[in-house]
């Protein structure tokens, strides 16, 4: 299915959510342009809208240390991760230069890659597990003001081993996994007003669950 979700300013909105991992975003509003190769940016002069400006990941290993993982546009080519295990916790920087990738018990693997060889700013963070593989991909729009904004986007694709999992996945985006047919939610249109500017409002009405 497809809907939007604009999220409320500053707020912070589970993805997807399983009894081992938990993937959570920042949404943030902003008022920027669209880029050239978007047809609509020949009528549309500037959107109200918003973007997801950091990720957070929780999981669980078998052995129950938690990794707990922050990931950020602004240093794109790192990622913070906080190892907690039951008598201490160690901190761990992924770093696409020194240290991009790391194993976790055989069970998890992440990994900083360059998407693009050009743009400095076009990392991603790959996370897989047994049952989801997760990227974290990095980009950037233009504001009114002509400045550049950092933004993530992600992407969820589960493996076979969550859709055997009796627990059904939760979040805006995994809730979607168990729905016998893709059940279409509302979609901003963008349709500008006299001055060319569009406000999106869509919060994901019609396809959300709870």
């Amino acid at each position: 299915g497809k809907f939007d979700f604009k999220g409320a300013a500053k707020r912070i909105y589970a993805l997807l959510s399983t009894p081992n991992i938990t993937l959570s975003a920042r949404f943030e509003p902003a008022v920027f342009r669209l880029p050239r190769s978007d047809i609509r940016s020949t009528f549309v002069n500037k959107v109200h809208g918003s973007f997801m400006s950091e990720v957070f990941l929780t999981i669980r290993l078998p052995s129950s240390t938690l990794l707990s993982v922050h990931y950020s546009p602004s240093t794109p080519y790192t990622a913070r991760v906080l190892v907690e295990q039951e008598v201490e916790t160690n901190e761990l920087w992924l770093d696409s230069h020194s240290t991009p990738k790391a194993d976790f018990e055989s069970v998890v693997q992440m990994a900083i890659v360059k998407t693009s060889p050009i743009k400095d700013l076009r990392y991603a963070l790959k996370v897989t597990d047994c049952a989801w593989n997760i990227s974290i991909t990095t980009g950037s729009c233009r504001t009114i003001s002509d400045k550049l904004l950092p933004f993530v986007n992600v992407e969820i694709s589960p493996m076979p081993a969550a859709f055997a999992n009796p627990v059904a996945a939760h979040g805006l985006i995994g809730q979607s996994l168990h729905d016998a047919f893709a059940i279409q939610g509302k979609v901003d249109q963008y349709e500008p007003n006299a001055a060319g500017e569009v406000i999106t409002s869509a919060q994901g009405e019609g396809a959300i669950e709870g």
